[in-house]
């Protein structure tokens, strides 16, 4: 049985763009009666296809504004209310209380995020970026080198500000941190008998370098959910820690989409971002909360990157995200020595099973990521 298959009957989930399941109608009449100036709702359509989970109902809505007349498609979260239309991994209600407050709190530190045009507990309207030219990326593939940088770069300077707030001013650190609830993940719910992982190890083949088959025959039997939880919460809200923040929590590329600036653009140039100027955009906001702004870096680092740009660049996109943190008295390289051993355990409950699909996939994917770790000291 495919890896993939097996971890979907283990996991209870569910479509949350599943229009039957709450009444489109009444989202259509509480985004009328929220909204000011819309004339006339046009139409609703899912918000994406079906098997995405993004913790809420997502619709997307064109309205008619009654001042300009103009035609504007938005992008709709309902929170789901019913227990029975959510997933045990996580609480919802925290959840999407944690974007709520993100798209009221986080503008002053400059996270580049969806304009937000309403936010309560039931419901969040935003502008579509998708009508607006952005678009979110193939996970398998990963980012390429100038997509990365245009990332990192974003990144950096989110965690600046929320570094140099709690330093320079600590109070209101402390008061935009209570906005914000933890949201770890349910681990216990995870599947823990070896089976389920030994599926996933024999889908990666032949394991090149000894040390690592020492690490992976370590991670059995929910140890690897043990790692990747201390990974998440080794310094959440530690005040003594130098890298202390405010971080997105769940930052990997299907949380974030990209555009080349209208200036930029020609015939020539496309989303690649050969040459180009990429504007960038965080989504899915869920996962805000004060920690190392290290595990923001390291996940996106390792689930959402071009292998070989990973291989080839990793010194380079460290130094640029560095560069742009600006905060030079950090001792960012060695504060990060100490996240290297979650790389692997990361990868693999992360990485490996979202970007793979093919027993081929598997394989080469790893092998790629070995070399990685094995350039770069890792293990």
């Amino acid at each position: 049985m495919h890896f993939l298959v097996y971890l979907l009957m283990h996991l209870v989930t569910i479509s949350m763009t599943d229009t039957d399941a709450v009444c489109t109608q009444a989202v259509v009449e509480k985004v009328k009666s929220l909204v000011p100036d819309i004339q006339h709702i046009e139409s609703v359509i899912p918000g994406y296809g079906k098997g995405n989970n993004y913790m809420s109902f997502v619709y997307r809505i064109c309205v008619r504004f009654e001042k300009s007349k103009d035609l504007q498609w938005l992008f709709v979260k309902v929170r789901p209310k019913d227990e029975s239309q959510v997933t045990e991994w996580a609480d919802f209600q925290i959840a999407f209380g944690n974007e709520c407050a993100a798209y009221g709190h986080l503008k002053e530190l400059e996270l580049p995020m969806p304009k937000c045009i309403l936010e309560n507990p039931d419901i969040i309207v935003l502008e579509d970026l998708t009508n607006e030219g952005y678009t979110m990326l193939d996970k398998a593939q990963g980012f390429n080198l100038a997509q990365t940088e245009a990332v990192l770069k974003k990144m950096a300077r989110f965690h600046s500000n929320s570094i140099r707030l709690r330093k320079e001013n600590p109070n209101s650190f402390e008061t935009l941190c209570s906005r914000f609830q933890s949201l770890i993940p349910n681990f216990d719910k995870m599947p823990k008998d070896s089976e389920f992982y030994d599926k996933m190890v024999e889908s990666i083949g032949e394991v090149e370098y000894d040390e690592i088959k020492v690490l992976l025959s370590g991670y059995k039997d929910g140890k690897l959910y043990d790692n990747v939880k201390q990974f998440l919460t080794l310094n959440k809200r530690n005040e003594d820690h130098e890298l202390l923040g405010i971080i997105h929590g769940d930052c990997w590329i299907n949380n974030v989409m990209l555009k080349v600036s209208e200036d930029d653009q020609d015939e020539k140039k496309d989303v690649k971002g050969s040459g180009s100027k990429i504007d960038v955009k965080f989504v899915d906001l869920q996962g805000i909360d004060a920690n190392s702004v290290l595990v923001d870096l390291v996940t996106f680092l390792v689930t959402s990157i071009d292998f070989q740009v990973l291989i080839d660049h990793y010194p380079h996109l460290l130094h640029l995200y560095h560069k742009h943190l600006n905060l030079p008295h950090l001792e960012l390289f060695r504060k990060l020595e100490k996240y290297k051993e979650f790389a692997l355990p990361l990868f693999l409950y992360r990485a490996l099973p979202t970007r793979s699909v093919t027993k081929e996939e598997y394989a080469n994917n790893f092998r790629l990521f070995a070399r990685f770790l094995r350039k770069y000291n890792f293990l």
